[in-house]
């Protein structure tokens, strides 16, 4: 029985990225059974996208929200995953553009108990400032030898040679090796997102200010605790990144989620003898 594939989009107050993420789902060689939008309460402009697409894209997208009320990523991506009707999830930041091919990169690279890790291209603020969607339609992010490229070599997008897509075999051989998981692109089986119990839930007053945390970090501790593989899927399952401006990273929060991480392979590490 072919495994259904859920994609969940994560977003707050960008319409426009998440319009070009939308575009690029839409040009996927193998459709997930259903987009959902897990909108951690944008306003109705954000709505309006959603709604022109709904009428475009194939499979039918979803928009689930909740109120504005600070950092609630987490739990409307929790929501997400709860309704979604697809067996496996594969989770995608609302301001990232898939490649062409990364839902069947990351469906032919599936296994029981594992997460699949990907990265993202970094693309610099000039050429994001210039992509829409003509510009993604076009596929022009996807050539090895385009604007990506010519970006790179003017020190404007970081992390040109993850976009370069390989062979399975051939991507593996370069990334043996485990590698974090990044909230911007995984994917895993419902029963195991289910299983380790889902995104944890958090202090709101930690997150309030929207602060900028390494939240999605925590289900990685959960996973690692729970014995679970982290699968690398560098050079396959491409993301290009659209630059925005970082906020301030909240070190205390982040360092105390990292001394979490460190226990939580230690853990492992001992629990395996």
């Amino acid at each position: 029985m072919p495994i259904s594939a859920s994609v969940i989009i994560s977003t707050y107050n960008n319409p426009h990225a998440l319009e070009m993420v939308l575009c690029g789902l839409s040009l996927q060689t193998e459709s997930p059974s259903e987009i959902i939008v897990a909108d951690d309460g944008s306003t109705q402009e954000t709505a309006a996208v959603i709604e022109k697409w709904q009428q475009i894209i194939t499979p039918p997208v979803r928009h689930v929200w909740h109120e504005d009320i600070g950092n609630r990523k987490l739990k409307i991506c929790n929501t997400a995953a709860k309704e979604a009707t697809g067996s496996y999830l594969l989770f995608l930041d609302g301001d990232s553009v898939p490649h062409s091919h990364w839902v069947s990169d990351h469906m032919d690279a599936t296994k029981n108990g594992t997460v699949l890790c990907g990265r993202r291209v970094r693309l610099g603020p000039n050429l994001s400032k210039i992509i829409d969607v003509s510009f993604v339609e076009s596929k022009k992010l996807e050539k090895i030898i385009g604007p990506i490229l010519f970006s790179a070599l003017s020190k404007d997008t970081k992390r040109y040679l993850l976009g370069i897509r390989l062979p399975s075999w051939l991507a593996r051989c370069f990334h043996p090796s485990e590698r974090r998981l990044m909230g911007v692109n995984f994917s895993l089986h419902k029963t195991l997102f289910e299983s380790v119990g889902r995104y944890p839930d958090f202090d709101d007053k930690i997150y309030e200010t929207k602060e900028n945390c390494r939240e999605d970090a925590q289900l990685e501790i959960q996973l690692l605790r729970a014995g679970v593989h982290r699968y690398p899927l560098l050079n396959r399952a491409i993301v290009y990144h659209l630059y925005h401006p970082e906020r301030q990273p909240n070190k205390n929060i982040n360092d105390a989620i990292e001394k979490t991480y460190k226990d939580a392979l230690l853990y492992r590490k001992l629990s395996k003898g």
